[in-house]
């Protein structure tokens, strides 16, 4: 995946810290969760991001599928029915491809090819350096449209729906490194505490702002484990209002990964709004690529299916057995 600018960081995670940490009209005034045997540490949270960042170095390419669900606890059963998208994807360096179709989680998953139903799919997207090819579905039509377009970090970077990294499935949208960006201008500095769990060292992060009690962001991380997340959460009002627990496994040449994140919503009264749970249903890391696999053949396109916004500013039949069509886009 594709590093997002600086700039883009700071802003982005600048935004999200006030909302997370603006003073609320009747926050409870909660002391701040000290949970207990903690102790102080000479562990950083630069060192907890380049550990991180070490880690995923190492992961060179993959391809795979994730199964991703979602649950809307706002929705009364029977009616309610979690969603499920397998996300078919693949990367090296920062070429990537992506395809997002629904699942009932018991039929065969459908395939791209002959005879696929493209009012099926979800998402389709292929990064190519500083370009993204997206696909779409015109309104009534039976294939897609290629649409090209410069990649927008603020668009595009940590977008599932754009291009899939399993540090996706370890960190939230503005994650540890963002935070650790603007902590410079944090009125109070992150804490970084270590402690116990069932004899194991586990490492704690700590963002809270003093005006703003009961409301503060927790990170647990496993050293032992490329210093990757277990557990992220953020109270509101002293209530736990997000949590994600992640678990952590390990491909064949030893890269840490997010194996399995499990994230619920709550309101401020502790009751779940929304959940989402990602798992793989496949995984293959650093494995060489084809030739052709992180390209728009990887879609297997129909015949005929025109590509808008090229750099080259013509179309092209995507088989590439036709010459280049004057450009239809508006």
């Amino acid at each position: 995946m594709m590093t997002c600018h600086p700039r883009v960081i700071v802003a982005a995670a600048a935004i999200v810290l006030a909302i997370m940490f603006s003073t609320m009209t009747g926050v409870s005034q909660t002391p701040r969760s000290t949970p207990a045997g903690l102790d102080e540490t000479s562990v950083t949270l630069a060192q907890i991001v380049a550990r991180q960042r070490e880690n995923y170095a190492r992961l060179r390419s993959a391809r795979g599928e994730v199964i991703w669900r979602e649950d809307d606890y706002a929705v009364a059963l029977p009616s309610r029915k979690a969603p499920l998208r397998v996300v078919d994807f693949a990367f090296e360096g920062d070429r990537s491809v992506l395809f997002i179709v629904p699942w009932d989680g018991v039929s065969p998953i459908p395939k791209r090819g002959s005879g696929f139903d493209w009012t099926k799919m979800m998402a389709g997207c292929l990064v190519e350096g500083d370009w993204v090819s997206m696909l779409t579905m015109p309104r009534g039509a039976r294939q897609p449209e290629v649409r090209m377009t410069l990649y927008n970090p603020a668009v595009h970077d940590k977008n599932p729906l754009v291009s899939f990294h399993p540090s996706l499935l370890g960190d939230e949208r503005v994650g540890l490194a963002e935070l650790l960006s603007v902590a410079g201008q944090m009125t109070t500095r992150p804490l970084v505490r270590q402690s116990l769990l069932n004899g194991e060292l586990r490492l704690r992060v700590d963002f809270a702002n003093p005006a703003a009690p009961g409301e503060f962001i927790y990170y647990i991380v496993n050293p032992q484990k490329g210093c990757l997340a277990e557990d992220i959460g953020r109270y509101s009002g002293g209530r736990l209002t997000e949590r994600a627990q992640i678990i952590i496994g390990k491909t064949k040449d030893g890269v840490w990964i997010p194996a399995r994140r499990n994230k619920t919503i709550c309101d401020t009264k502790g009751r779940p709004l929304h959940g989402e749970s990602w798992y793989y249903r496949s995984l293959d890391a650093n494995q060489k690529m084809g030739s052709m696999e992180l390209s728009l053949l990887y879609f297997h396109l129909p015949e005929g299916t025109r590509i808008y916004g090229a750099p080259s500013k013509k179309d092209a039949d995507s088989t590439g057995t036709k010459p280049a069509q004057p450009d239809l886009a508006p």
